[in-house]
C-alpha cells in the first residue's frame, strides 16, 4: 500500500512541479498570462495573488521536494534499500525550508534575488496593508 501512494502520488505531484516550474519560467522571463492573473480570475484577492507570483520559485520547489518524499516513501515500501528514507527525509527537509522560505517571500518581500525581475518592485503584502489602510486590530 505505501508503496501505491508513493509513487502514484508522486507521480501527481511531480506533474504540479513541472506545471509550477513552467510557470515560474514564464513568470520570469515575463512571458504569457502571470500566475498571478490565473489566481485572481479563480476568486482570489489581487493582493494575495501576487504573493505568490512573487514566490512562484519556493511554490515550483514545495511541489518538487513533495514529489520527491513520496517517491522515497514508494522505494521505502519495496524495503531492501536504504536510499527510500533517505530520498522521504531530504524531501521533508526541502518541503519545510521552500514552505517557510514561501512565508519570508509573500509576508516580507524579500529576498528579491528569489522572485521575477518584473515584480522586484511590487510591495509585500505586510506594506500593501499599511499602504491602504487595511484590516487593524481595533479594541
Amino acid at each position: 500500500m505505501l508503496v501505491l501512494i508513493g509513487f502514484l502520488g508522486g507521480a501527481f505531484i511531480l506533474v504540479f512541479a513541472v506545471a509550477m516550474t513552467k510557470s515560474a519560467v514564464q513568470e520570469w522571463k515575463g512571458q504569457g498570462a502571470s500566475f498571478s492573473s490565473v489566481m485572481v480570475r479563480g476568486g482570489m484577492d489581487p493582493v494575495k495573488a501576487l504573493s505568490y507570483s512573487r514566490a512562484i520559485l519556493p511554490l515550483a520547489v514545495i511541489f518538487g521536494t513533495g514529489a520527491l518524499m513520496l517517491f522515497g516513501l514508494g522505494v521505502t515500501g519495496l524495503g531492501g534499500d536504504p536510499i527510500g528514507p533517505i530520498m522521504a527525509v531530504a524531501g521533508f527537509g526541502g518541503f519545510l525550508l521552500a514552505g517557510a522560505l514561501l512565508v519570508i517571500i509573500r509576508v516580507f518581500n524579500q529576498p528579491k534575488i528569489l522572485f521575477p525581475p518584473p515584480l522586484r518592485r511590487e510591495p509585500g503584502v505586510l506594506a500593501q496593508r499599511r499602504r491602504s489602510g487595511g484590516p487593524r486590530n481595533r479594541r
